[in-house]
């Protein structure tokens, strides 16, 4: 994930707050506090997962195959992420949008975590018990579960958001998020048969044939003319 550098921007937003100041969280100056007004920063993920008959399997049902579709780490330590770093009464929130261009019908599930969360390093079949079980993260901010312990269901060729409302908001987010270096999320698909997808990775590549996921992570917050000084 690529993020372009903030810094530049530093003395517009602090012109555009000095303008905006009536309108935003401003402080009385008599009391010796900082500028302070309320912004929301939404962060694009857009990552491509392909599926096909010889990935690796686990198979741990008589009636459902399970395909580990990777995992794939985000670099949160870029320097427009430094300001959300600094932010108080923080709140996130996240919205997903999948592609299944895999051929077959499937049940997704994802989690994001700490880039050293064990569950990361999971075989297919324990990684699949443990996001579908009511366990809990061993790192010190925990995980989220994006969608749920039941996963989505996607019919193939099909296009599906998640919520399909707008955005899902979790208490969990915001430490994971703001202190965290590098976070880790990982795929896994359950299929009923692996009979619709191409057969190696080279023929699923060339065709296309991928799970596409296009993620919108919203963070809010209080920040502050130290936090921009401070950079």
């Amino acid at each position: 994930m690529k993020i372009s550098s903030f810094k530049h921007a530093i003395l517009p937003l602090a012109a555009s707050a000095i303008i905006a100041c009536a309108f935003l969280l401003c402080e009385d100056p008599s009391r010796d506090t900082t500028l302070k007004w309320k912004m929301a920063l939404d962060i694009p993920i857009n990552m491509s997962f392909a599926a096909y008959q010889e990935m690796e399997q686990g198979v741990t049902g008589s009636s459902y195959i399970l395909l580990d579709l990777g995992a794939e780490d985000i670099d949160m330590s870029s320097d427009i992420l430094k300001i959300l770093k600094k932010l108080t009464d923080c709140e996130a929130g996240y919205h997903l949008r999948f592609v299944n261009n895999t051929g077959v019908g499937l049940t997704l599930y994802g989690l994001l975590m700490e880039y050293d969360e064990p569950a990361a390093g999971l075989n297919t079949a324990a990684f699949y018990n443990f996001i579908t079980s009511e366990e809990e993260c061993a790192g010190d901010y925990g995980c989220v579960r994006l969608l749920g312990r039941t996963g989505i269901y996607l019919p193939q060729n099909y296009v599906e958001n998640y919520p399909p409302s707008g955005l899902r908001l979790d208490a969990d987010f915001c430490d994971l998020i703001l202190k965290t270096p590098v976070l880790t999320w990982r795929w896994l698909a359950r299929v009923g048969s692996t009979s619709g997808l191409s057969e190696t990775e080279e023929e699923a590549k060339e065709a296309e044939r991928n799970v596409n996921v296009q993620a919108r992570i919203r963070v809010t917050g209080i920040n502050s003319f130290d936090s921009l000084l401070a950079l």
